[in-house]
């Protein structure tokens, strides 16, 4: 039951999809109940779903659905948190949203530190992608700054200008 939703989303039947994702999360609550972890999937499904229409606006109350389900169930810091989290920032970075994106990239940062170790190669992308900083894969506009550069300068978290292009530290030699 749960890969027919995935099916129909490949074929690009939309009318259909959303009617067996709805039938998939019955069947689960009925078997599971409603308050577990495996619907996740109908709820991660719904939102690919939107994306797929390209209306990330339908898509954010399902990813706050998800993100509440996923904190209800494991905590604010867990790994299905972090994914949660994650899905809910990009969408809202997509809807150029970024009052409400940063916080929630700096929480994946916190989870990301929490739980997995050091040298764990999940924590890196949490870091780098969210921060523009350096390995961010984000170019520069015109203004010389990344997207996610001026999320942080609008909401004064980096002490570096808003305006003009940011420049590396010149060190002299002696």
């Amino acid at each position: 039951m749960e890969s027919y939703p995935r099916f129909l989303l490949s074929q690009q039947r939309a009318a259909e999809v959303a009617p067996a994702i709805a039938r998939y999360q019955a069947a689960l609550k009925t078997a599971r109940g409603p308050d577990t972890g495996w619907l996740e999937d109908p709820l991660r499904l719904t939102i690919d779903m939107e994306r797929g229409r390209n209306s990330p606006q339908a898509a954010i109350p399902v990813a706050q659905n998800l993100l509440a389900l996923e904190e209800s169930l494991d905590g604010p810091i867990s790994e299905p948190g972090y994914r949660a989290a994650e899905t809910l920032a990009d969408l809202y970075r997509s809807i150029n949203d970024s009052a409400r994106a940063l916080p929630l990239y700096q929480q994946t940062i916190t989870i990301a530190d929490s739980i997995f170790r050091a040298d764990d190669s999940r924590r890196t992308p949490a870091r780098r992608s969210r921060t523009g900083g350096p390995g961010s894969h984000e170019s520069p506009s015109e203004d010389g700054l990344c997207k996610k550069q001026r999320i942080f300068a609008i909401a004064g978290t980096d002490s570096r200008p808003a305006e003009g292009p940011w420049k590396p530290l010149q060190l002299s030699t002696f």
